[in-house]
């Protein structure tokens, strides 16, 4: 019984590391340096950096980042909540879909 259990055990570990997360292509576009170095920057008098705690720039914003963030692909509420264009998950990895 001990074996079999640590066997699913190890399964269910395997499966969440394989496992891709819907917000990792957001996640990974809007992170602080990328977003204030990037092409999707509009550096001006209206760009904030006062990171972690408050980042702005043109259309991206976020709030103790990485926790809240939103733009116009979506918004994060991490780990609750995130929607990336056409991609949703709630409580991932409990659930996620894609609208198309």
């Amino acid at each position: 019984m001990k074996m079999r259990c640590l066997s699913l055990s190890a399964a269910i570990a395997a499966l969440m590391c394989l496992s891709a997360c819907a917000s990792l292509e957001r996640f990974s576009r809007t992170n602080s340096e990328h977003v204030l170095q990037s092409k999707y920057a509009t550096v001006d008098e209206n760009t904030a950096n006062f990171w972690p705690f408050y980042i702005s720039s043109g259309k991206y914003h976020s709030i103790f980042w990485p926790l809240l963030d939103w733009d116009d692909h979506g918004f994060a509420l991490r780990p609750l909540v995130n929607v990336e264009d056409d991609d949703c998950s709630i409580l991932w990895p409990l659930m996620a879909w894609d609208h198309n």
